[in-house]
């Protein structure tokens, strides 16, 4: 169809519309036909309704505009979006909980260096403590197994009473490493908090949220 008549076709329904406007009170509605032809009429043919249309007044005028359906797609494109702005403003909110404890329990970097470093001398000492309780427990490993040899060389078979605290000596050694080494990682985790600590406090003493 020539773009004439396509005008003529719009024209033509508008015309009609108006005359049977005492009868309808909706309004005249448009919309676009397979062949790409705008159409008018009292309303939006079933195999149009999801395509989208506009309604006219009397005097030809556009008064709404309907959108149409949203696709699938769409809609899950939307409630991803949805989602993603939710958790951002959840972490937003998260964030701001977590400064606000933090100005509150530091006032300063040297604040949070000070109690980084108490929290690190008091790891160490246990580390030490335990290091020394392994060096008793060694000696006495290494008697208990000299004594066991001298036995054997004897011609005796060692007491049940001494292999047990061979093997008693040996699970309290074992223990108290696995101890050492839980403390050690557990210095890094303090040193690698601290360090989170201090860079956001620089973070928002740059940001002026920090009371000098």
């Amino acid at each position: 169809m020539s773009i004439n008549g396509k005008l003529l076709l719009c024209s033509g329904v508008l015309l009609l519309g108006t005359a049977l406007a005492p009868q309808s009170h909706a309004g005249i509605k448009c919309w676009t036909d397979k062949d790409g032809n705008r159409a008018c009429g009292d309303s939006v043919p079933p195999q149009y309704s999801q395509e989208g249309h506009e309604v006219l007044n009397q005097q030809g005028i556009v008064i709404k505009k309907e959108s149409a359906a949203k696709t699938a797609a769409q809609l899950a494109a939307e409630r991803k979006k949805q989602e993603e702005e939710a958790a951002a403003a959840r972490k937003r909110e998260a964030q701001t909980k977590r400064d606000r404890v933090l100005l509150d329990t530091f006032s300063s970097e040297d604040d949070i260096k000070l109690a980084r470093n108490g929290k690190i001398a008091a790891i160490q000492s246990q580390i030490s403590l335990t290091q020394g309780q392994i060096e008793k427990l060694q000696q006495n490993l290494d008697a208990s197994i000299k004594n066991a040899a001298r036995m054997e060389r004897e011609g005796k078979e060692p007491s049940k009473q001494i292999t047990d605290n061979i093997a008693n000596i040996r699970r309290q050694i074992a223990e108290n490493e696995q101890f050492i080494a839980s403390k050690r990682q557990e210095r890094q985790q303090v040193h690698a908090k601290f360090a989170a600590y201090l860079k956001r406090f620089r973070e928002l003493k740059a940001e002026g949220k920090v009371d000098e």
